[in-house]
């Protein structure tokens, strides 16, 4: 303890180091993805309310007129956001989505998607430009298709529209994927080091991806029962979704959870593919077997 305390005393007469304390759009989307996944993996109340709290601040902050800010700081945001930008934190409000099953998540995710399709896509090459169109003018615009030490924005947005075409029934989410999976599959074979978040892409896509649908009261024993299982293994390759059997709202905004009510009283599963649903059942040990069949 005397070491330490002297230790100290020296290093306060020192020049602190300098500290980056601008906030960057795209990686807290990444953040926002795992506290919002971790919150339901570990039931985590905890994480959950952090991942409320950046998407609320993302949305609140960085986000002006449908369009999405680089950087934040001092009270600023500057800069307009690349693909990685909206790709990352769309991917990060659809997994709160899931954490949280609020559709307003999910509605603030369709809008950046659609700003993506709007602002990024490069018809000639089929892939999505990393700046958006009305970008400064550049000497050439880039694009970066390789996933390093981070996910490039190409693979996440391939990723995210894979998604979002299930939960919300958009075959042009659908189309445009495929083309930048079509248009990327050779190098993906000839480099998959170099392709890791868009080969987890390409896997959703050729798997038969489960639509899980969850209806009961939120705060029911029976209902936490049901998601639990849906999380107790894992199973990449899914979307899912869930509502309050009252809340017709929210069938109206997610296809997936039109028509599929609770049955009996009791919290009710349904496991999908395609929209063609197996028998909905209400028991955690029937929801497992159908998960995996």
């Amino acid at each position: 303890t005397e070491i330490r305390s002297k230790l100290f005393a020296a290093r306060e007469g020192r020049v602190r180091p300098g500290r980056d304390e601008k906030v960057l759009a795209a990686w807290n989307g990444l953040m926002l993805r795992s506290f919002a996944f971790a919150a339901r993996v570990l039931d985590r109340e905890d994480y959950r309310e952090v991942a409320e709290q950046n998407a609320a601040f993302l949305l609140e902050k960085l986000r002006s007129g449908g369009r999405l800010h680089r950087s934040y700081k001092d009270g600023r945001a500057r800069f307009n956001g690349y693909l990685e930008d909206y790709a990352m934190v769309a991917d990060g409000l659809v997994t709160l989505y899931e954490a949280t099953f609020e559709t307003r998540w999910l509605a603030a995710a369709e809008g950046l998607c659609d700003a993506v399709l709007e602002l990024f896509w490069d018809e000639e090459r089929r892939t999505f430009y990393d700046t958006p169109a009305d970008h400064e003018e550049l000497v050439t615009r880039p694009r970066d298709v390789y996933d390093s030490a981070a996910p490039s924005g190409n693979s996440v947005a391939t990723d995210v529209l894979l998604r979002l075409a299930l939960l919300l029934d958009r075959d042009d989410y659908r189309a445009r994927a495929e083309t930048v999976l079509e248009e990327l599959s050779g190098g993906m074979e000839k480099l998959p080091g170099g392709f890791g978040r868009l080969l987890a892409a390409l896997d959703f896509h050729l798997s038969r991806p489960r639509e899980v649908v969850i209806v009961g009261d939120p705060g029911s024993p029976d209902t936490q029962a049901l998601i639990n299982t849906v999380y107790a293994r894992y199973l990449p390759n899914k979307v899912v979704a869930g509502r309050a059997p009252e809340d017709e709202e929210s069938a109206g905004v997610v296809p997936l959870l039109a028509d599929r009510p609770a049955r009996g009283g009791e919290a009710t599963a349904y496991v999908c593919e395609g929209y063609a649903c197996q028998m909905p059942t209400s028991e955690p040990e029937e929801l497992a077997v159908q998960l995996v069949s």
